[in-house]
């Protein structure tokens, strides 16, 4: 769907300002000549899929439709693991027992932390829609509006322990015993830092006017709004958010 590719370099775009400190991209989608459509799919691991619909057609030699559609999925894959310290323990009379973690460090490489879960994996969605209608009043004298919507979720399924106890269920919670070491758990341990998302509409109208073959008269006028949110759970203790719920902050960034 693309005709051509423009590049504004440094902060210098009048339509995207402070949003563009390093530049802008310009993509112009193509005008149909003819009837086109195309239906795209993929499949991969993790539960990856991507679906592509697009349609065009030319009415009359004057106007021109183009829209399209695709959605991508998916099921992601456990982004992070979680760390604990243990400390020297005995065990009391009805302790919880489970199997000897795995080890690694902490970031400066001095301190030994066992490994006792992940975050579970991380889904994430996109939709996005698109719509481009263009009038060619004469040669070289054309309007176009140009409409694209996008959207994008990030989740988090269930966290995953790799602690199992005598009974050989999962732990996520209270304290737990291996040899003479004992490490204090909490479900806030198991959770993602972070939900969230983004939804995105641009509205660009272009006007293009070929005078004479030397001088051309182009208008661009464009809307750009963003929303972009995001939860993050409370993991800190004695305040902090459970499998099912609890303390967190939620942020949103709208910007126009």
């Amino acid at each position: 769907n693309v005709e051509r590719i423009e590049v504004v370099r440094g902060p210098f775009s009048a339509l995207y300002g402070v949003n563009a400190m390093g530049g802008v991209v310009n993509i112009i989608t193509k005008t149909p000549k003819e009837r086109t459509i195309s239906l795209e799919g993929g499949y991969g691991e993790h539960d990856t899929s991507v679906l592509r619909f697009n349609y065009g057609d030319r009415f009359m030699d004057t106007f021109s439709l183009s829209m399209g559609a695709e959605r991508k999925y998916t099921k992601g894959y456990p982004t992070f693991v979680q760390t604990k310290s243990a400390t020297s323990a005995t065990p009391p009379s009805g302790a919880t027992f489970v199997n000897t973690p795995e080890t690694t460090t902490d970031v400066t490489g001095t301190q030994t932390k066992y490994i006792v879960g992940d975050t579970g994996d991380n889904p994430t969605e996109d939709w996005n829609l698109f719509f481009k209608g263009a009038v060619d009043f004469a040669p070289g004298h054309s309007l176009s509006l140009h409409y694209t919507r996008s959207e994008q979720s990030d989740d988090w399924s269930s966290p995953h322990s790799y602690l199992t106890d005598q009974n050989g269920q999962k732990v996520y919670s209270g304290d737990v015993y291996f040899g003479d070491q004992s490490i204090s758990l909490r479900e806030a341990d198991f959770l993602g830092w972070i939900f969230g998302g983004r939804d995105n509409d641009i509205l660009v109208a272009n006007y293009v006017n070929e005078i004479t073959d030397r001088v051309t008269v182009k208008l661009d006028a464009g809307l750009d709004y963003q929303f972009r949110y995001y939860t993050i759970p409370d993991v800190w203790y004695p305040a902090n958010a459970t499998f099912q719920g609890g303390p967190g902050t939620y942020y949103e960034y709208p910007s126009t």
